[in-house]
């Protein structure tokens, strides 16, 4: 869903992000889940668009989940739990990406979506610790 997470070059990264964006609406109408099911190194997609501060994807994943929730209210497979999920790595939720990201648009979505403003990472530090 994001490859900008293990792209070399930052152009290509803007470059793609509209192709990312399509394949992700298309895969989370599908699996909202995939937004929040560690890659690689680690971090979930959700994780690293709040690190980039991808505001569109951020929106989208929400949107999505809230649909989700919506449309499926007994699942207990997804939730917005899913949201204070820890990064496999950091022990970051994404909310502390987001602090960390730069984009206050980023963060205040996070913050209106029910983040655990309370999270610890792996070295007991909040989101407001830097």
């Amino acid at each position: 869903l994001l490859p900008n997470s293990i792209a070399k070059n930052r152009n290509q990264v803007e470059r793609g992000k509209e192709t990312r964006h399509r394949l992700a609406r298309f895969l989370l109408s599908e699996e909202v889940q995939l937004a929040f099911i560690p890659m690689r190194n680690g971090r979930s997609p959700i994780h690293t668009a709040c690190f980039q501060g991808d505001v569109a994807f951020v929106e989208l994943v929400l949107q999505h989940l809230e649909r989700h929730l919506l449309e499926h209210p007994k699942d207990t497979y997804v939730s917005r739990d899913d949201l204070n999920v820890t990064c496999e790595d950091s022990g970051w939720t994404a909310l502390h990406y987001a602090a960390v990201s730069g984009s206050a648009e980023v963060l205040e979505l996070m913050l209106r979506s029910g983040c655990n403003v309370k999270a610890i990472t792996d070295d007991t530090h909040t989101w407001r610790h830097r």
